[in-house]
């Protein structure tokens, strides 16, 4: 629940967007600069490195046959067992001499052999789709096949550090400012102190709230940390094309890079929210997801019109990326922002910004009311703020459950893209075009519906179309079921995901809402580590005919 002062602060903000426009010149170029284009770039070098990761059909290499005129495929049929063809090879020297291999291959007679040894020559790589991937590069295949693994897996706890830093670098406020209003440790009104509190009394919180704010350190925001997080993933994506042939560095990189990606999600759409007027928060989140899916569906037209050659497709998805780092006037800090942390001036001169841009005039006593209200300046403690109240506690906990089983299940279905036969490029295009007729239906039944039932409906439905998967799993005469049914599930996990993210935009104050958002990525970050496991155990299982 917002307090009397949070409550005076959100109607002065709303007062003055309808004076200097909320749905002006400078709204429409933010959101559809950073919430559509400049979302779309960046997930490219986001989740290029799933793609640059994939395994190409492969099989041991057995020396030999350029002294034959078998083919490829007659070669594989003498050399390789009839199962794990990919890690073993028939041990051609202990059944008989290779002439009488020929002869018999010649007869169409079988040779029946299954003692088997490892792939002692190394290995080939179907070149059809993949002229060169990572794991083919550096043979991370066989034994060396959890490496992969452990790159996915680890590549989310990255998404866990960054949940835990950046978040609150954007909400936190840790020192005082030239314009806030000084405050005495000692004598410090622990309910003031705390606009979310219900503890009536002083508590740990509040004395070490008092403490902090007597000594300077320096503010952060949300903007700079928009920034230092692009520059990160840049420069880490880069440095991945590069290294793959020391394991653990690219695994250091790629945990590095994807530390700031909630960030640079989440800080363009909050600023937008708040910025605007409270009827465009549908549009602004549809425009992200727009943005997302332009995105992912571009990414492996490009991979395969660079003949499938992963290092340079993380150069030249990352690039694009590059030219928003030059961006820094377009880019302005969250006014309602600076007014939480009491930088009031800093405020004003945004909002001029804004009115200037849209054609208007910000009114001359703004500055003078936005003082009466820096005495009582609410203040964010981050991650603990959100327990402070019970209403707020729960719904920090529904909204991470809903975000973690949403995430698990996307995770799940774009990693096993690469498993699917055909054009892998094209599988992917059409895992990620298919969410965007679910970003539209979630739009338009959040409006209709509202977004508590539409998120919770469309949970059920999920929960009910993996009941025919689990009974048809071994039928190939019904594979067309389960095929619908995984769509039905992709657009289910893309309705929710496009619902929750707008409930909790909606759902937590300003003083906290980029590190409640956070929160719920790092609730989902951790659900999705098991994402990469669960597929290499259902790889291992053996498949009925």
């Amino acid at each position: 629940m917002k307090d009397k002062n949070e409550e005076t602060e959100d109607a002065m903000f709303e007062t003055l967007f309808t004076q200097i426009g909320s749905r002006g010149k400078f709204q429409k170029r933010f959101n559809y600069l950073y919430n559509m284009l400049f979302v779309m770039l960046v997930s490219m070098p986001y989740y290029n490195i799933v793609m640059a990761l994939a395994v190409p059909d492969h099989w041991c290499h057995l020396p030999g046959r350029n002294g034959t005129n078998y083919t490829l495929d007659q070669w594989k049929e003498i050399t390789l067992p009839s199962s794990y063809a990919t890690c073993c090879t028939r041990m051609l020297a202990q059944l008989c001499p290779l002439g009488a291999v020929r002869r018999n291959f010649e007869h169409n007679l079988m040779v029946l052999a299954e003692v088997t040894g490892c792939c002692q020559f190394g290995w080939e790589y179907d070149k059809t789709w993949y002229t060169e991937t990572a794991p083919s590069r550096e043979n991370w295949v066989c034994d060396k096949e959890i490496y992969i693994t452990n790159l996915y897996s680890f590549n989310r706890v990255g998404d866990i550090v960054g949940t835990l830093v950046m978040g609150q670098l954007g909400d936190m406020c840790v020192g005082p400012d030239t314009d806030s209003v000084s405050v005495d440790p000692l004598s410090v009104d622990p309910l003031s102190v705390d606009p979310l509190s219900v503890v009536h009394g002083p508590g740990p919180q509040e004395i070490l709230f008092a403490v902090t704010q007597s000594v300077s350190v320096i503010r952060i925001g949300r903007r700079p940390v928009f920034f230092i997080s692009l520059a990160m993933l840049v420069v880490g994506r880069l440095v991945n094309a590069f290294i793959s042939d020391m394991y653990y560095v690219f695994m250091a990189v790629t945990v590095f890079t994807s530390i700031p990606v909630t960030a640079l999600y989440q800080t363009p759409l909050i600023i937008g929210i708040e910025v605007s007027a409270s009827e465009e928060r549908s549009l602004i989140a549809l425009l992200q997801c727009i943005g997302w899916t332009a995105g992912l569906c571009t990414m492996p037209l490009v991979f395969w019109a660079l003949s499938g050659d992963w290092s340079m497709f993380l150069i030249v998805s990352t690039i694009p990326s590059v030219f928003f780092l030059f961006s820094c006037n377009l880019f302005p800090e969250s006014p309602r922002w600076y007014a939480a942390m009491g930088k009031t001036s800093k405020c004003v001169k945004v909002l001029k910004k804004i009115a200037k841009v849209n054609g208007k005039t910000l009114p001359e006593e703004t500055l003078a009311n936005f003082k009466l209200l820096n005495g009582k300046t609410e203040q964010a403690y981050g991650i603990a703020s959100l327990c402070s109240s019970w209403r707020l506690a729960k719904n920090t906990f529904l909204i991470s459950i809903s975000w973690s089983l949403g995430n698990i299940m996307y995770y799940i279905l774009m990693l096993n893209v690469s498993t699917m036969a055909g054009n892998p490029f094209m599988n992917f295009f059409w895992q990620s075009l298919v969410e965007l007729p679910g970003y539209f239906v979630g739009n338009y039944l959040s409006e209709k519906l509202g977004r508590r039932w539409m998120n919770s409906g469309t949970f059920l439905i999920m929960a009910l179309a993996h009941i025919p998967i689990i009974l048809m799993i071994n039928q190939p005469n019904l594979s067309w079921v389960i095929t619908c049914m995984i769509v039905l599930i992709k657009l289910g996990v893309t309705v929710s995901g496009y619902a929750g993210y707008l409930q909790a935009m909606e759902t937590f104050p300003t003083c906290v809402r980029q590190t409640g958002c956070a929160l719920g990525s790092l609730a989902a970050s951790i659900v999705g580590t098991l994402g990469p496991y669960i597929i290499l155990l259902v790889s291992k299982q053996p498949v009925d005919p």
